[in-house]
């Protein structure tokens, strides 16, 4: 979407700011008027916001002083086209046709008449404007870009009941694994200290054989039998 703005002022003669302000009917009546008058095909209606009244100084005819009249005002208001983007006309464009339909229409009286229509206690017959009185202010365009389409989450699929939750599953498995890990590891345990208590009884039962020098042992037997012999 295209968003053009730009701010207006235009001068009333024939009622002052006071009375514009306190009465409402005035305010929506001209803000009306503004956008049906405006306009446009490609643009379509605008949307007329008043943003400020003031009363106004003008010159006075054949004197060089300004000084304020009565039943003066000056009002200000923001006008906005939006559009789709696609729509090729220039913002330039618009604010030009928007001088050109309201001056046409200030021009041949349709304006005033319908701002009294609208509100006939604010706008009396002496209520007048001219196109000298309007004020165009520049353009300003705001391209608003359209956001792009989110993926919307997936949902996880509903148990119908007849499955058991995977939960369950999975805790179920999990303790059947712990329950078979501690009876292997107590298994192999208990085969281990078997094994090495019987290597430990086997150690204390067993004879060490040494190796004994033949001459040696031949000697220390005479010794032996001498010894007996003597003791005879």
């Amino acid at each position: 979407m295209t968003a053009v703005s730009f701010t207006t002022s235009q001068t009333f003669s024939g009622i002052t700011a006071d009375e514009f302000k306190s009465n409402k009917t005035a305010r929506a009546g001209l803000e009306a008027v503004i956008a049906a008058t405006v306009s446009l095909d490609e643009a379509g209606t605008p949307n007329v916001t008043v943003t400020g009244v003031v009363d106004v100084a003008r010159r006075e005819r054949n004197r060089n002083l300004l000084s304020l009249t009565s039943g003066s005002a000056k009002v200000t208001y923001v006008v906005v086209y939006t559009y789709d983007s696609a729509v090729t006309v220039s913002a330039e464009t618009i604010r030009t046709t928007f001088i050109t339909q309201l001056t046409a229409a200030i021009d041949d009286g349709s304006f005033v008449s319908s701002l009294q229509t609208v509100a006939s206690s604010v706008f009396t017959g002496s209520i007048s404007t001219s196109a000298s009185d309007l004020d165009v202010g520049e353009v300003t365009v705001i391209v608003v870009e359209r956001p792009l389409p989110t993926q919307s989450p997936t949902t996880a699929p509903k148990n119908d009941g007849n499955d058991p939750p995977i939960s369950a599953i999975g805790l179920a498995g999990a303790i059947a694994g712990g329950i078979i890990f501690f009876v292997v590891c107590g298994f192999c345990m208990s085969q281990f200290w078997k094994y090495r208590s019987a290597v430990i009884a086997k150690k204390k039962h067993t004879v060490k054989i040494v190796p004994v020098d033949d001459e040696k042992y031949v000697e220390a037997v005479n010794l032996r039998r001498n010894s007996q012999e003597i003791a005879l």
